[in-house]
C-alpha cells in the first residue's frame, strides 16, 4: 500500500475510533507531540495537547453517550496531509440533536496523526455542546493557546 492510501486508511480508522468514542484507540492514532486545534473564538476552540485531549475525552462521552455517526463526504491525500469532509449525526445525553459538518485537516507522520485541525459549525457547538461540556470542565482556559503564536 502506498503512503497516500495508508494515510487515508489511518484517517478512516481514526474517524471510526472517534465515532465510537473509543478513547484508547482514538489516542493511539496520535503522536505524543500532536497539535490538535479547533479554530474559533468559542470556548471549545483552541490548541490542545494529547494529555488535554485525554483529560477532556470522558466529557465528550458523557455529552454524546452513543457516539457520532460519521459519513465521509470527501477525502483527499497529498504528501503528508489528508483532508476529509464529514457529516456527523448524534444525540446528546439530554436527547438533543447534534448534527454537524466537519472538515478535518490532518498531518500524518510515521503512521500517526501529528497535526489535526477541526473546522465545524461553531454556533451549533455553542448551543448544543458547550453548556454540557462546561459542566465537565472540558472547555477550561488552561489550553495552550500560546503554542499557536
Amino acid at each position: 500500500m502506498d503512503d497516500l492510501k495508508a494515510n487515508k486508511q489511518l484517517v478512516r480508522e481514526f474517524i471510526d475510533a472517534l465515532s465510537k468514542l473509543d478513547k484508547d484507540r482514538f489516542l493511539s492514532y496520535l503522536t505524543e507531540d500532536v497539535i490538535f486545534e479547533t479554530p474559533g473564538q468559542h470556548p471549545a476552540a483552541g490548541i490542545k495537547t494529547k494529555a488535554q485531549i485525554a483529560k477532556e475525552f470522558p466529557a465528550m462521552c458523557e455529552v454524546l453517550p452513543h457516539g457520532i455517526r460519521f459519513k465521509i463526504l470527501t477525502m483527499t491525500a497529498e504528501e503528508d496531509r489528508v483532508h476529509v469532509e464529514l457529516a456527523g449525526e448524534a444525540k446528546t445525553a439530554d436527547g438533543g440533536d447534534y448534527n454537524n459538518r466537519y472538515h478535518y485537516a490532518i498531518i500524518v507522520r510515521d503512521g500517526k496523526i501529528s497535526g489535526f485541525r477541526d473546522y465545524l459549525d461553531s454556533d451549533l457547538v455553542m448551543r448544543v455542546l458547550v453548556p454540557t461540556l462546561a459542566r465537565y470542565g472540558a472547555v477550561s482556559a488552561d489550553r495552550e493557546r500560546e503554542r499557536a503564536s
